[in-house]
């Protein structure tokens, strides 16, 4: 399958390792609180505590990145009882805090640790808290797995009310639910927000915001449309618009190839067709670096659907149009070489199909642990039914990189099944289903598991 479209503070690294040095961080602690002198005469009980509290917080990020949020947690009361004087340190003990929660109640944490964490992080912050709110949300969440909906529903009553009339405030809670990947609340503070946003500016972030977290539900007729909405407004405040817009651009462009990729799945190619068309309505008329692939790809989404309304011209007008805009895009060179086929010119076609696999070839030699050029070649190979067995061995190499990764499962069940292999084939995708793929997907991946089961039916 092509490859579709936070952060841990630290890499991946041993939860042994982590714990050691969690080990190591309580002795020195120990050994503070016990009122043993320090190493050296010149060192002040503040550097100690700065010491300490900086070792902590490199103790916590470990556990944070092994996902071991108990420990993490427990390591992290521990710095509570520091008053460092180094302003710098406490804000990142701060913010990493807020990771921490975030993370662990993306991750299902227990609970109740995280309710008891939140008041006594909540308390050291004290008076230096600017968003109270940040708090009464991330406390609803837990409160509501733990089947306690009516003190969560008041919570979020309070957060919603608190400085309700000021839009920057709310705007800000909103920033930090959607940077966290909480986008129902998030929705809910942005459209809290919304009446009070009173110029083009707050209204081009709001509507932006609304986007962004309807696209990370999936709701990508609605994040599209709000897309939309913020460039009209932004457009008006342009003079007040200090940051780029390329980004947002960019990623508007995204949610329309995504919008089409699900009509797609259903079988409504005109739509698709539609859905990709608004973006090149909204492009800038000058593309660069971070634009020019986005919208390539909804250039070659609706040659891609042309191809299959078996309209082959529109669909080699579209498709030369994308390759000419990335031309060491190898997905692109690929798609014109199917519609070079569909109007009967084998050698365009031919030619198009060789720049395809030596695109793929060369991104291979240059990034050989890069799994995605892998994956590109040997699906290439999988749905033109070429070099079989060279492409299993690609998309075993891609899944060597990137081990369960469904869209590179997919490919493998895809190839399993133009050779024969049925039950490979079915064993493949159905390990890309249990992988929780985003429900668009699914349905693609449901698609793909029918035809296989009925092939292996169909062969007796």
């Amino acid at each position: 399958m092509r490859a579709p479209r936070h952060i841990l503070l630290a890499g991946a690294v041993s939860l042994a390792g982590a714990v050691l040095l969690a080990g190591a961080v309580l002795l020195a602690g120990a050994v503070l609180l016990a009122g043993a002198a320090p190493a050296a005469e010149t060192e002040t009980l503040g550097d100690l505590e700065i010491q300490r509290l900086d070792t902590i917080i490199e103790a916590v990020a470990l556990l944070h990145a092994d996902d071991d949020y108990a420990g993490a947690v427990a390591m992290y009361r521990r710095g509570l009882a520091i008053r460092a004087g180094d302003e710098e340190l406490l804000e990142r003990y701060a913010d990493l805090g807020e990771q921490v929660a975030c993370a662990a109640l993306a991750k299902k944490a227990d609970p109740a640790l995280m309710l008891g964490f939140l008041d006594d992080f909540e308390a050291w912050l004290g008076n230096n808290n600017p968003h109270p709110s940040k708090f009464w949300w991330l406390r609803s969440m837990a409160l509501r797995r733990l089947d306690r909906a009516a003190e969560a529903d008041a919570l979020v009553e309070k957060a919603l009310e608190y400085n309700s009339a000021e839009a920057d405030y709310h705007w800000a809670i909103a920033i930090f639910l959607v940077d966290n990947g909480f986008y129902e609340p998030a929705i809910a503070e942005y459209e809290h927000g919304l009446p009070h946003a009173d110029d083009p500016f707050f209204l081009g972030n709001y509507y932006l915001g609304l986007a962004v977290a309807h696209v990370g539900l999936e709701h990508y007729e609605k994040g599209v449309s709000f897309y939309e909405k913020s460039f009209e407004q932004f457009n008006k405040a342009e003079s007040r618009f200090t940051m780029t817009l390329d980004r947002i651009y960019r990623d508007a462009a995204r949610a329309c190839w995504a919008l089409g990729r699900d009509h797609e799945l259903r079988g409504r190619l005109r739509q698709t067709i539609a859905a990709n068309e608004r973006a090149l309505k909204f492009m800038p008329a000058e593309l660069n670096d971070v634009t020019r692939g986005a919208f390539a790809a909804n250039v070659h989404a609706i040659g891609e659907a042309y191809l299959g309304l078996k309209q082959p011209e529109k669909a080699l007008e579209h498709l030369t149009r994308a390759a000419e805009m990335v031309p060491d895009g190898p997905g692109f060179w690929g798609a014109l070489g199917d519609a070079h086929a569909k109007l009967g010119d084998d050698a365009k076609a031919t030619d198009a199909y060789a720049r395809c696999e030596k695109l793929y070839r060369d991104w291979i030699a240059a990034a050989p642990g890069r799994a995605t050029p892998y994956n590109g070649l040997a699906w290439h190979f999988a749905i033109h039914d070429k070099d079989l067995d060279e492409a299993l061995k690609l998309s075993k190499k891609s899944l060597e990189l990137a081990p369960d990764t469904p869209e590179y499962l997919d490919t493998l069940a895809e190839i399993h099944y133009r050779l024969g292999n049925h039950d490979q084939a079915i064993e493949s995708i159905k390990k890309a289903l249990a992988l929780d793929p985003p429900p668009r997907h699914l349905i693609y991946y449901q698609q793909q598991l029918d035809k296989f089961e009925k092939a292996k039916k169909e062969s007796g």
